[in-house]
């Protein structure tokens, strides 16, 4: 799994392996990279696997989604951990607004025989919900 920033400095990326079997020691972590240098800048650690990555138009936050449910958005420059999100499945789909003030989110889940999908749209900044659409 791998992200290219939009301004082109930067690269995020697992190292994860596909096997179900194998416990793996690199399952939620992520380097981010200068594309420049090819220098490691910082290390994140996501909850459970990586299923989608994506930067904030300033190339300054990374949106991360994995198999635990979780969205968790990270400032690339430091680290820190600026906003973390729970979601009833995993894992969504994410995509920034254009000005990078809003993070949608879409995920699926099976019950039993029915299949549900949700649609969320988040204030990237305060972690409020702006908007959500579920469908069974």
């Amino acid at each position: 799994m791998a992200a290219i920033s939009p301004d082109g400095r930067l690269i995020a990326f697992t190292k994860e392996r596909l096997s179900l079997r194998d416990f793996d020691a690199t399952a939620g972590k992520i380097w981010i990279a200068d594309l420049v240098t090819g220098a490691d800048l910082v290390e994140l650690g996501h909850d459970g696997r990586v299923q989608a990555m994506v930067f904030s138009p300033d190339s300054a936050r990374l949106a991360v989604s994995g198999t635990k449910a979780t969205t968790q958005i990270w400032d690339v420059t430091d680290g820190t951990e600026l906003l973390r999100i729970a979601h009833l499945a995993g894992p969504p789909g994410l995509a920034f607004s254009p000005d990078g003030t809003r993070l949608a989110t879409a995920s699926s889940s099976f019950w039993g025989r029915d299949r549900t999908w949700e649609a969320e749209i988040w204030d990237s900044e305060s972690v409020r919900l702006v908007s959500l659409s579920v469908a069974g």
